[in-house]
């Protein structure tokens, strides 16, 4: 992945969350609700990840762009982050759907080694 590529991702993403096109998926995972596994980071609501996504750097970025599996016939992709919350540290992945529903968070929990 190139330098260049992660940096656009990341200010895009940024820009379309501070122009209100965000979108947090609540699904759950193992069991466990998305308010759930925010809250076993000490975050006690979205606006509270939104937050943290705006402060992410280019340097917390770990993997993309993946196509997304659901997306793939479509070629949209996901990048993936990680950064310390409250001394956990955190999993994130953002999708770009800048035309439907603008920055996807798709995945924000504790990091699984």
């Amino acid at each position: 992945m190139e330098e260049d590529e992660k940096v656009v991702a990341l200010n895009k993403f940024q820009m379309m969350i501070r122009s209100g096109k965000r979108y947090f998926v609540r699904r759950n995972r193992n069991g466990v609700s998305h308010i759930q596994q925010l809250a076993d980071l000490g975050i006690t609501n979205i606006e509270e990840a939104w937050e943290i996504i705006l402060e992410l750097e280019v340097g917390h970025c770990v993997g993309g762009p993946q196509y997304d599996w659901d997306d793939r016939s479509l070629g949209r992709v996901v990048w993936i982050y990680k950064v310390e919350v409250n001394e956990i540290i955190t999993y994130i992945k953002l999708k770009d759907e800048e035309l439907i529903r603008g920055c996807v968070c798709i995945s924000f929990h504790e990091d699984q080694p």
